[in-house]
Parts: structure tokens; sequence; C-alpha cells
């Protein structure tokens, strides 16, 4: 019987229509209402995300030498201490869209990218906040070394808009660079930190982030950091354009090494007849590594292949295109 009412021609056909898949699309006035609500969630959400890539990260890492027993590395220190300001996660998402990268949430698979001027004043902030956490530091000096703190944060980092070139430049390679997906994404490197000084080298009682990487890498050895660390080059600019996709190219590769290990030993004889080739033909880059440094004599050919190096030897290429090209 139901409520009595009659079904009138016009609600009968609001049914019909609606059956075909007639008037279905939502109401513009409640759209445009609800869109920067719905738009602000959506950043705020891949933000978080960033966030959480960037602790997980911090977590496997104490996880991992908490089982082993083991004391933190320079470079484990600065990996635990180092991270994007909330500015900087901003921004990232901001460049992140102007590269089309927010369709399917494409930039929270993104390592982060953050900007430091000096490693060792990271480690000091952590270890004087550690202090005041475990109560080394008496009361009344607390809350002056907190603000100490803080400020010495803010001069340390380089400011917003230089990070903002570096993050687009940065982004749009990694999205676009024939590195395979799996050693470049989120999972692999968690993020890309810009120094403000040149690479300090060996110099003592300084952090040298660039010899955190075994040249041994037939034999067992530590993780390395899952961070690349770009420091200024030699005139003391930031690197630009394929300069810096070379740089990065050939850290991502670090990275992912004990995932290519087997490759290597797989298809030895091709490789050895590739780098027979390119030695004869000639140096790739800036430093003559030799097959006794084969960490980096690896790395420094497979960023000349993403980088479309014209020294690259044809065997050399076909190699890598056979085993590294998506």
């Amino acid at each position: 019987m139901g409520c009595g009412a009659e079904i009138s021609d016009w609600d009968d056909k609001a049914v019909q229509d609606s059956m075909a898949g007639k008037n279905t699309n939502l109401d513009p006035k409640m759209l445009a209402e609800v869109m920067p609500q719905v738009k602000a969630a959506i950043k705020q959400r891949c933000i978080d995300c960033l966030k959480e890539n960037v602790e997980n990260a911090k977590n496997e890492l104490t996880g991992r030498r908490s089982q082993e027993g083991q004391d933190f590395t320079d470079i484990e220190k600065l990996d635990l201490n180092v991270e994007p300001t909330e500015k900087e996660y901003q921004e990232m998402y901001r460049v992140g869209g102007e590269l089309g990268m927010t369709k399917d949430l494409e930039i929270i698979d993104m390592p982060a990218i953050t900007g430091i001027k000096d490693p060792e004043e990271i480690i000091t902030q952590a270890e004087t906040m550690r202090a005041i956490e475990k109560g080394e530091i008496k009361l009344g000096d607390a809350d002056r070394l907190l603000n100490q703190v803080e400020q010495r944060d803010q001069k340390n980092r380089i400011d917003v808009e230089t990070m903002r070139g570096l993050m687009k430049e940065t982004l749009d390679f990694l999205r676009n660079s024939k590195i395979p997906y799996e050693f470049r994404n989120q999972s692999a490197v968690n993020m890309v930190v810009f120094v403000g000084q040149q690479e300090p080298g060996q110099t003592k009682g300084k952090i040298a982030v660039g010899k955190a990487v075994p040249s041994v890498i037939l034999q067992a050895q530590p993780e390395r950091s899952r961070n690349i660390y770009v420091f200024r080059d030699k005139t003391g600019q930031f690197f630009r354009g394929g300069d810096l996709h070379w740089v990065l190219a050939h850290e991502i590769f670090h990275i992912s090494q004990a995932k290519t290990d087997s490759l290597f030993r797989e298809d030895f004889l091709e490789w050895q007849k590739a780098s027979i080739s390119q030695m004869t033909k000639g140096v790739v880059g800036d430093k003559d590594y030799t097959l006794s440094d084969q960490a980096e004599f690896r790395a420094q050919h497979f960023a000349a292949w993403v980088t479309n190096s014209p020294k690259l030897c044809p065997e050399m290429k076909d190699f890598f295109d056979r085993h590294f090209k998506e």
C-alpha cells in the first residue's frame, strides 16, 4: 500500500532518467562551495604523508641500530635529525602541483627535499635537545638553550626561494628521468638534502657525507644512508641542470647498489666487455674511476647513461639499456 501517494509523471521520468545514467552531475553551486575545503584537505593529507615518510625512515634506522646494539655514526645522526621545515613541505607540494604531480597524489611518493647550511649544526642542536630532555641541563638554562636552538635552526636553513628552484629541478628530473621507478621513489630515497657549503671530504672533525659509501661492494657492508646530500660545487654554487642530474643519478645508484649487485655478477662477461670498451673510448666524468673501484665506476657510468652523455660508448649504453630501461 505504501504511503498512499501516487507517483507523478515527473517523478516517474526522473526515476527513469536516473536509471539511464542521466542527471548524475553534481550541482555546480554545491561543487563550488565544497571544492576549496576538498582541495585544502587533499593538500594537508599529502603534506602529512610526506612527513610520515620521513619519520618512518628514521624509525627504521633507529630500530635497526637498536637491534644491532650499535651506536649511530655521524652520517646516521645527521639522517635522524635533518628534516624539511613546514614551509619546505608546503613549497614542495606547491611545486609538485605546478609540475602536474597532484594527480593520483603522485607527490607523496617522491623523496622529501630540504636545504641546510651546515650539517654539523644539525647534530649540535640535536645533542643539545637530548641533554635537555634527559635533565642533564639545569632548568634555568634549558629555556635559554631551547630559544637558541630554534634561532640557530632558522639561521641554518637555505632560503625558501632558492629551495623552490632546486625543488622544481629535482622533482622534474626524478619524475621524467630514465632512472627505474623503484630506484627513485621515496621507499628508496628518503630525502634529498641540499647543503650550503662545499663537500668537506676528509677534513678532520667534519662529516664526510660523500664518503659514507664503502668502495668495495662485493663483500658484506653496512646499509648506507637513504638520504642524498648535495653540496655546492667547486665555485660555491649549487649544481643545476645537467650537473645536478648527474649528481642525483650517481647517488641514487649508490643507494640502490644492493639491488644491482646480482645483476652485474650474473651478466659479468657482458659488463666486462662494456667496461673494456668504455675505457678504450675514454673517461665519462670528471674523475677516472678504474675497475678496482667498482662502486664508483658503476655509479659514474649509470649517471652518464641517465644523462645521455655523448662520452658513453655504444656497448656501455646497450648494457644499461637492456638492464635498467623501463
